[in-house]
């Protein structure tokens, strides 16, 4: 039955699909989290009742990365969408991503876009239709509610040094923490406590699903663990198939070997992220800027700009600085814009406000006060 189901999404006279072929899909997906397909693959998110099917690749006109063109070029592919409940088609849409740009194309409360297309021309090698894999994210419209991603995972192994794994982190709200059962120097048990601040990962190596493949800023730790100490990295990832957890650690000199877990057990939940009285959202373009943050140029995947300090040193030069969603821009103290998502060429953030806070002197305040030239 689980081969007849599965084979239906290849088999089908038309492209258009079916709820039974939505069922069927290749892989699951989240609201907001980009998620990736090769042609013919499905990916089905359930909170939206939406199966989206990769069809083909329309145009690829992208300059191949060994020559020179005075022209970046696009690339275009065709997805199919549905609505599960009802089986009804929602319609085909052509997205289109080039010049650091990506299309973008809405239906109802929602709106899907292209974020990748791989892989990249080259002059000397031809592409195969079947070698595309694309990596597609669908937004909610409804109400410009900001959504944060919680994951929660439990592994463990029989590899020495690390024998078990807790570990949670939420993007949006830049928290995250792993706990690690390992065999002590003296051959004892060891446990270490790591807090880290997490980002959707840039590179993931053992399937799509970036709300379960992360980095993470290392900032506070009891290990005495050079790979493990504060301002080191780690990287954690759950495969595709749900059932195995990897971890590997790195610091400015070396990259740790990759330790890999079995996954007990793994949680995963969507909450709107709450607005208090010190928090509002914000939506910035190229060009505009927001206390501290001058947004620059705008990818599918991240915000590049300036950031302006004011604290302790007041200043009108801007310092570059690139932001991937939860990462955030500061003006030293009392101001923070946190990156939550990016959708139609805008940058959405998180802006907190807390004047209470004790901040750093302010050099500049400090010499109009003293009245110091």
């Amino acid at each position: 039955m689980a081969a007849t189901l599965a084979a239906s999404i290849f088999l089908q006279p038309s492209n258009i699909l079916s709820a039974g072929d939505a069922y069927a899909a290749d892989a699951t997906a989240e609201i907001g989290q980009p998620f990736s397909l090769r042609v013919n693959q499905t990916a089905y998110i359930g909170s939206a009742d939406v199966a989206v099917r990769f069809i083909s690749v329309t145009e690829d006109s992208r300059c191949p990365s060994d020559v020179v063109c005075i022209w970046e070029g696009q690339v275009s592919i065709l997805v199919d969408l549905v609505q599960v409940s009802s089986g009804s088609s929602i319609g085909q849409f052509t997205l289109s991503l080039g010049g650091g740009q990506a299309s973008a194309e809405s239906f109802g409360n929602y709106s899907i876009r292209v974020m990748d297309v791989q892989p990249y021309p080259m002059s000397t090698k031809k592409i195969s239709p079947f070698d595309y894999v694309v990596t597609l994210v669908l937004d909610s419209s409804g109400g410009g509610q900001v959504l944060s991603h919680g994951v929660l995972v439990k592994a463990e192994t029989s590899s020495a040094p690390v024998a078990a794994i807790i570990s949670g982190w939420n993007v949006e709200k830049g928290k995250g923490a792993v706990v690690l059962f390992m065999q002590g120097d003296n051959g004892g048990p060891k446990r270490v406590i790591i807090r880290f601040v997490p980002s959707y990962a840039s590179s993931c190596s053992h399937g799509p699903g970036p709300v379960k493949c992360i980095d993470g800023q290392i900032r506070l730790t009891n290990s005495n663990d050079p790979l493990m100490g504060e301002g080191g990295k780690l990287h954690l990832e759950v495969d595709t198939s749900k059932t195995r957890l990897f971890l590997t650690f790195a610091n400015a000199e070396e990259t740790g070997k990759e330790y890999m877990l079995n996954i007990i057990k793994l949680k995963t939940w969507l909450k709107p992220i709450a607005i208090d009285n010190n928090t509002s959202k914000i939506s910035l373009k190229e060009g505009q800027r927001d206390g501290p943050l001058l947004v620059q140029k705008i990818y599918p995947d991240r915000v590049e700009g300036l950031n302006f300090p004011e604290y302790p040193i007041a200043t009108d030069q801007g310092f570059p600085i690139t932001l991937r969603i939860g990462e955030k821009a500061s003006n030293g103290c009392t101001v923070m814009l946190t990156l939550v998502k990016i959708e139609d060429n805008t940058a959405v953030f998180s802006k907190t406000v807390d004047e209470d806070r004790p901040c750093p002197i302010c050099w500049l305040q400090a010499a109009l006060l003293s009245g110091s030239k």
